[in-house]
């Protein structure tokens, strides 16, 4: 029941660091942008950069789709895939 107790004590203790860790960070990065905003005419914005969709992951490019090469490719390959290996048949 010690080993218990002694347990619960350390998820505590470094939860709440990392709780406290974070909440001093997201209190920094806030007050410098409250504070470095008089300076924000130094650096304009670039024109017709458009910021990413909420929601999609950063660092992934949007697209319409792959090709009809793309697709094409990806059939004829399926096709051989098919044609090359029996199934139904197991081992």
């Amino acid at each position: 029941m010690l080993w218990l107790t002694d347990g619960l004590q350390l998820l505590l203790l470094g939860m709440g660091t990392v709780f406290l860790f974070l909440g001093i960070m997201v209190a920094c990065i806030r007050g410098l942008a409250v504070l470095l905003r008089p300076f924000a005419h130094i650096l304009p914005e670039v024109a017709g950069v458009q910021p990413p969709p909420r929601g999609s992951a950063p660092g992934t490019a949007v697209s319409a789709g792959p090709g009809p090469e793309m697709l094409a490719a990806v059939a004829a390959a399926v096709r051989r895939y098919r044609s090359e290996h029996v199934h139904g048949r197991m081992g």
